[in-house]
């Protein structure tokens, strides 16, 4: 049997790509307000004990998606099964 072969696709043209101009990473200079940073460092400690109480929202923005869907879809199913009965 003959095999098939595959058409010779035509490669588009390469365009020249013009390389970026690498730019000069920045130096980082000290700032002055780097000094009190040490001093309000014993404030975050005190706010990881008050969102240790909290319990944690993983997936709050899918669950509610996912939960208005499903309830969405229970009403009319109950809906259409009311409307069912009363034809009978």
């Amino acid at each position: 049997a003959p095999e098939p072969t595959p058409e010779p696709m035509p490669k588009p043209a390469p365009e020249p790509t013009p390389a970026p101009e690498p730019t000069p990473m920045p130096v980082p200079t000290p700032k002055p307000e780097l000094e009190p940073k040490p001093e309000s460092q014993p404030k975050p400690h005190l706010e990881p004990k008050s969102e240790q109480k909290k319990l944690p929202q993983t997936g709050s923005d899918e669950g509610y998606a996912l939960g208005m869907a499903i309830l969405g879809l229970s009403c009319l199913l109950t809906l259409a099964d009311k409307k069912r009965k009363n034809k009978k």
